[in-house]
């Protein structure tokens, strides 16, 4: 009987999580893409598809090289974007952005968000909203 009435509490922390870890692996991708602006010395960018859970690391050049494709967690979505040109975030050689601006990731069932923050400095933080 316990199981049965603590099933469905159980389901919500299971798409919680899903949310969270996605801002998480979201958030060390961005760093990971800072890391290799900073270290490389050429700009790079992490590109989130609105309304869809895929994003991709760019090496920034005549043409751009996409390095690598990721997705958010299953039912997890890029929902917006705020102040960032084609919700791109592009790290210079000293570890800034071009733009700061804010990134909303929202789970599709329970309509939990998150919202991660590139700030000028490249310092990223998030928050739920």
């Amino acid at each position: 009987v316990i199981i049965i009435i603590s099933l469905p509490f159980f389901a919500d922390y299971a798409k919680s999580q899903n949310l969270k870890n996605s801002a998480k692996q979201f958030i060390g991708n961005l760093k990971q893409v800072q890391q290799y602006a900073v270290t490389t010395q050429t700009k790079h960018s992490l590109t989130a598809q609105v309304s869809i859970g895929n994003y991709n690391l760019v090496k920034k050049g005549t043409p751009d090289k996409i390095l690598e494709t990721r997705a958010l967690q299953n039912q997890v979505i890029f929902s917006s974007t705020a102040g960032l040109t084609n919700s791109e975030v592009i790290f210079n050689a000293a570890g800034g952005v071009n733009e700061s601006g804010e990134i909303i990731i929202t789970h599709r069932q329970t309509g939990q968000q998150i919202e991660i923050s590139v700030h000028p400095s490249g310092y990223v933080t998030w928050e739920e909203l």
